[in-house]
This record gives structure tokens, C-alpha cells and sequence, in this order.
């Protein structure tokens, strides 16, 4: 399957929004309230527009496989989704080295996945595509 990359765009916002209001996604985030079409679109444009996050669209054959968005602030931290439909296919870990390298390009800062515990799909795609595993405190605030 051949994967085309590019950056993510306006018209990309209600597939983005279809997949973040998926149950098992909202199982997977750290808020796991669903979104409204109100929050989302103020939530997307914001992102859309911030020069400090680098977002990718990833696609096969014009049929949308996932995202991966990268945010660089203190530190930099990477979000990824997959299409329910594309999910369990082995397909994450490609997509999360994708983002990764088109962000090095103009960057070279190491970057950091958040994944709950439970999320054993992403932990292992994280760990595929190269990431360490870190425990972290969950007291330290």
C-alpha cells in the first residue's frame, strides 16, 4: 500500500472531527468526553493556524489513513489518530515515522508520545517507529 503524506488542510476538518468523536478514540484520550462540532471547529482552526504545530494527513488512493500532529511548545509532543477502518492493520508506526522525519526537516528537537497505559496498540506502534518507553510520576504535576 503506497501512503501519500501532506499537510493537513480545511477540508480535512470533518473527518477529523468523525474520528475524534469515535468511541474507541475517546477511550484512548487522556478526555474522554465526546467533542462538540462547536469545540472542534474552534479547536481545529486554532491548530490549523499555529505555526508551532506541524500536522500531517496521511492517505492511500485519496482514502484517508490517519493523522499525526506534532506541537512544538517547552516540549514537543505528538498526538496521532487512525481511521477506525485502517486501525489493528499495522499501519501507525509508518505513519508516526513519517511525521516525525517531515518535522525534522526543519526541526531537531526530540518529541514525546503521552499514551495511557491501556492503549497497548499505540504503545507498541510508538515503540515500533522507535520511541523509548519513560515511566512518569503520575503525582508530579
Amino acid at each position: 500500500m503506497k501512503i501519500e503524506i501532506r499537510n493537513i488542510i480545511e477540508p480535512d476538518c470533518e473527518v477529523i472531527f468523525e474520528w475524534s468523536n469515535d468511541p474507541e478514540t475517546r477511550h484512548y484520550s487522556f478526555i474522554s468526553e465526546p467533542i462538540t462540532w462547536e469545540e472542534h471547529l474552534q479547536w481545529f482552526y486554532k491548530k490549523l493556524s499555529d505555526k508551532n504545530c506541524y500536522w500531517y494527513h496521511f492517505s492511500s488512493e485519496q482514502t484517508p489513513i490517519g493523522h499525526v500532529r506534532i506541537e512544538k511548545n517547552d516540549v514537543v509532543i505528538i498526538s496521532i489518530t487512525i481511521s477506525p477502518s485502517f486501525r489493528k492493520k499495522g499501519l501507525g508506526s509508518s505513519i508516526i515515522e513519517a511525521g516525525c522525519h517531515n518535522f525534522w526537516k526543519s526541526n531537531n528537537n526530540d518529541i514525546i508520545a503521552y499514551i495511557k497505559k491501556c492503549n497497548i496498540g499505540s504503545i507498541k506502534s510508538f515503540e515500533r517507529a522507535g520511541f523509548k518507553k519513560v515511566f512518569r510520576n503520575p503525582n508530579k504535576k
